[in-house]
């Protein structure tokens, strides 16, 4: 229940004296009155009243005022000037006022904010608020508008651009899902041509198995030794620690597994098998490949088919493949080994190009990767030698065996400039009646 709303009747009498409002408390006519802060002692001081014949509702502390008070002090009177007077009058007039003594501590000031002036007198519906119905609601409305439309724009904007950035997501989410469908589908193809690139290097032909197993397993072999030897000597003068002895182990560890590792890699190849030939156009071989190798995703390098569009032999096509393949292996590494700093991505390329040269084709790869000489390109074809940091050197072994196998060669040259040309040679395809 509002205060409004306790009282049968509300009087308002600001045009009246004071001293009546005190009046009709005291005989009972009012049961509340309100009146302006230290009256009642103005009164008194006349003996016009007195403050025994009245209770003080809700009396404030007289620190900031020696005189009875019920809320805040607010300006009894106000003293305002219009636009266009003169400053020096202005000056002279808030001079005077400030300079009145006034009584009971009441004193002039200048007014940093009315506002609690007017709550107070909308609060108590007096003064211009006397006859104010709206409600709350709108008052507060009314008093902040531009707060309020601001927020309100701000509110529809925010709305519209999370809606945007939804539809935005979703659109990338949807491009995403797409974009890794696609992925692991071509991850998948990789995976198995890869596959079916290990499968054809697996059942290749690998002549004189124990002598390259021998000679590859002198070096880990070697290594173990020259550890055990060293750990027995440190032994004996006293001087290994069990850290030393620890690394020792852990060395002599590692290259025995190499050395297993070894025995089972290439003990997993297949037994050599009977050629099986047949007349098929080295252009469709090469074309097969390369869209194997490109699978594969091994690399970004391009590859460039060139040369005889026709070029019959008389072949197991599955073989020169295999050939092939590790011919492309071998140049796609050796892009890898040139520091990037030294290499021109937009000039890399490796060439197979097919030679008519009479009564043999030619099948050469060529790359432009890093700088050799002929020493280099002489221990290819060397069974177990390699160039490379980790390997068997089968890989060319490998391609040499097959060449022989078709009756054919194979070499390797320095390309004039920078690079490796290999060149697998093959007789031509002779039908039976040119044989005969």
């Amino acid at each position: 229940m509002s205060w409004q709303a306790a009282f049968k009747n509300i009087v308002f009498t600001s045009n009246r004296n004071p001293l009546e409002v005190l009046n009709a408390v005291k005989t009972g006519t009012a049961d509340v009155g309100i009146v302006p802060a230290c009256f009642i002692e103005q009164v008194m001081i006349r003996n016009q009243a007195h403050l025994s014949d009245y209770r003080v509702i809700n009396p404030q502390p007289v620190t900031e005022m020696a005189c009875q008070h019920s809320t805040n002090a607010y300006p009894s009177l106000m003293v305002s000037y219009r636009n266009g007077v003169d400053s020096n009058y202005i000056l002279d007039m808030t001079n005077a006022l400030l300079g009145l003594k006034l009584p009971f501590g009441t004193t002039w000031s200048m007014p940093e904010n009315t506002r609690e002036l007017y709550d107070l007198m909308y609060h108590l519906r007096i003064g211009p608020y006397n006859n104010v119905t709206y409600s709350a609601i709108y008052r507060t409305f009314s008093e902040n508008r531009t707060i309020f439309i601001t927020a309100i724009f701000l509110i529809v904007a925010g709305f519209f651009y999370n809606l945007i950035i939804s539809v935005e997501v979703a659109s990338r989410t949807k491009a995403l899902k797409r974009a890794l469908a696609e992925k692991d589908r071509i991850s998948k193809q990789q995976e198995q041509t890869n596959e079916y690139i290990s499968r054809l290097e697996r059942t290749g032909i690998v002549g004189q198995m124990s002598s390259m197993i021998a000679h590859e397993l002198k070096q880990p072999l070697a290594t173990v030794s020259n550890y055990s030897r060293g750990l027995l000597r440190r032994i004996e003068r006293g001087s290994a620690d069990k850290d030393t002895i620890v690394k020792v182990l852990k060395e002599i560890e590692y290259h025995t597994e190499r050395a297993n590792d070894i025995v089972d890699h290439v003990r997993s190849y297949a037994k050599p098998h009977e050629v099986k030939r047949e007349e098929h156009d080295l252009r469709d071989i090469v074309a097969k490949t390369v869209a194997t190798f490109e699978k594969s995703g091994r690399t970004t390098v391009p590859v460039i088919v060139e040369g005889e569009r026709h070029a019959l032999v008389e072949a197991d096509d599955w073989e020169i493949e295999l050939a092939l393949l590790n011919l492309l292996k071998n140049s796609a590494d050796a892009f890898t080994e040139i520091h990037p700093a030294m290499r021109d991505e937009d000039e890399d390329v490796i060439r197979i190009r097919i030679e008519d040269h009479e009564d043999t084709w030619w099948i050469r790869v060529i790359d432009n990767a890093k700088l050799v000489d002929e020493s280099f390109t002489e221990q290819f074809f060397q069974k177990l030698e390699t160039t490379k940091s980790h390997g068997l050197g089968l890989g060319l072994s490998i391609v040499s065996s097959l060449a022989e196998r078709h009756a054919g060669r194979v070499w390797a040259e320095p390309n004039p400039g920078r690079g490796v040309i290999v060149t697998i040679e093959l007789p031509k395809y002779q039908p039976i009646e040119e044989k005969i």
